[in-house]
């Protein structure tokens, strides 16, 4: 809809493990300067593999990684409260804190593929 109105959207990522208050700054410049219509604001959350992933993991920065292996960084459910005015469910899914899904995860999707059967037993083990 933006580009057929001639809107200007955009999207930032905040609470990125190593983010400062000057990279804060620096984004609401950039914001200022292009004045987007529409600001969509997304709290970090790891997606496994990632560069940003495996830091937070290997410094420990994380609160919960879920059964698909996505990390929620320490106090995640505070900034949705904070950024999302709990207007927005993105609360960490399951909040055992003891639970670390990295130890078993468990399945979340399963997809339907032709002659597979022996290796759907392995996967669910």
């Amino acid at each position: 809809y933006c580009c057929a109105l001639a809107g200007k959207a955009a999207s930032v990522i905040v609470e990125v493990p190593g983010e400062t208050e000057s990279d804060r700054q620096k984004t609401g410049e950039l914001l200022n300067e292009i004045k987007p219509d529409v600001v969509w604001t997304n709290i970090f959350v790891g997606i496994p593999n990632s560069n940003l992933y495996h830091f937070a993991l290997n410094n420990r920065l994380y609160e919960y990684i879920d059964d698909r292996g996505l990390l929620y960084l320490q106090g995640h459910n505070s900034k949705v409260g904070h950024y999302y005015r709990d207007n927005w469910n993105a609360y960490i899914p399951d909040n055992e804190k003891s639970k670390d899904m990295t130890i078993k995860p468990e399945v979340s999707v399963l997809i339907s593929v032709y002659n597979c059967e022996k290796f759907v037993k392995q996967a669910l083990n």
